[in-house]
């Protein structure tokens, strides 16, 4: 389950378009000490967070917004709000010619725990990913 902690940094998702910014926006708070990674580690923070994105902007209502909640010595607990309070989270198993359809998939793989839950409107998608 999330933190109910304000968040450290909190980052507006406009659309498509707003994804590379916003893994220039992770790389600059790891830069700035907001949280520590090294690069690999920064590189699988940034696709977790550009997938959870992703599901936000294709499938749910704005406003959407990707945060920074809380920090510890080896991970740190990203969460991905939307407009839609539906929790309901669809992970497929991949077909082999599907183009599409592998990014929860990919954050069970990279995260150490992840999930959904309802904040009043909103849903969030959370993930706890390593830093070390």
């Amino acid at each position: 389950m999330t933190d109910s902690a304000a968040p450290r940094a909190s980052y507006s998702l406009d659309g498509p378009a707003s994804l590379a910014t916003m893994r220039r926006w992770l790389a600059g708070l790891r830069d700035r000490g907001v949280f520590h990674a090294d690069d690999e580690h920064l590189r699988d923070i940034q696709l977790a967070c550009t997938e959870l994105a992703t599901n936000a902007i294709e499938h749910a209502a704005p406003p959407r917004s990707v945060h920074v909640v809380r920090v510890t010595t080896t991970a740190v607990l990203i969460e991905v709000s939307d407009g839609s309070p539906s929790v309901d989270v669809a992970r497929r198993t991949p077909d082999l010619h599907a183009r599409r359809g592998r990014g929860l998939n990919m954050i069970a793989i990279l995260a150490r725990r992840w999930g959904v839950t309802r904040r009043g409107h909103h849903k969030i998608l959370w993930a706890w990913l390593a830093t070390c």
